[in-house]
C-alpha cells in the first residue's frame, strides 16, 4: 500500500484531477469546463463581382476552439437558384481564421476556395479531426459571387452555422504550439 501511495506522490501536480474528470484530449473531447460554440449568421447574397462575410466570431480569450461541424445554406427566396458542380462555379465560399497571437492566419484546409455546400444549417456537416483555431482568433466564412458565372442577385440570402466549443488553452499538451 505504502508502495502505491509513493507512486501517486510522483504525479505532477493536477494530474488525477486531470484524469478523473474526464479532461484529458480536450482537443478532441470537450472537458467539463468547454463553452458551446453554436453560430449562425446570414446575408443576403453580394452582387457579382462581389464578397460578403457569411458568419464571423472571435474566439474568447484564455480559451481555444475546435469546429466539429459546419453548414451552408441557400436561399433562394424567389430567386435564382444555387447549383453545385456548374463550370464555372456559380459561388465561392473561403473560411479563414486571421493572423492574431502570434499565430498565421489562413484558409482552413480543404475549405481555402469550394463551391460546395457542407451540411445545411439544420443539418451541419461532421468535420473528422475539426477544425481549430486558438485564443482571439477571428474566425471568418465568406462567399463570393464570381463575375464569370455569378447568381444575379435578387432576393437571395446565404445562412451559416458553426457548431463546435471553446475550452481552456491550458489545457493543451504542453508541446503544444496553441498554448
Amino acid at each position: 500500500m505504502a508502495k502505491q501511495a509513493s507512486a501517486t506522490a510522483a504525479q505532477p501536480e493536477g494530474y488525477q484531477e486531470l484524469f478523473r474528470t474526464g479532461n484529458i484530449f480536450s482537443w478532441l473531447y470537450p472537458p467539463v469546463d468547454a463553452i458551446e460554440l453554436n453560430k449562425f449568421a446570414s446575408v443576403a447574397l453580394p452582387a457579382v463581382g462581389a464578397v460578403a462575410t457569411v458568419l464571423q466570431f472571435t474566439v474568447p480569450r484564455g480559451r481555444n476552439c475546435r469546429i466539429v461541424s459546419f453548414g451552408i445554406d441557400f436561399v433562394a427566396n424567389g430567386g435564382a437558384a444555387f447549383t453545385v458542380g456548374i463550370v464555372p462555379p456559380q459561388l465561392s465560399f473561403q473560411f479563414f481564421r486571421d493572423a492574431s497571437q502570434g499565430v498565421t492566419g489562413d484558409l482552413f484546409p480543404d475549405f481555402e476556395n469550394f463551391s460546395f455546400l457542407p451540411g445545411s444549417t439544420i443539418l451541419p456537416a461532421a468535420l473528422g479531426m475539426g477544425l481549430f483555431a486558438v485564443e482571439n482568433q477571428l474566425v471568418t466564412l465568406t462567399v463570393t459571387n464570381p463575375a464569370a458565372g455569378g447568381i444575379a442577385k435578387t432576393s437571395q440570402f446565404v445562412c451559416a452555422r458553426a457548431v463546435g466549443y471553446f475550452y481552456p488553452k491550458n489545457r493543451e499538451p504542453k508541446e503544444s504550439a496553441n498554448k
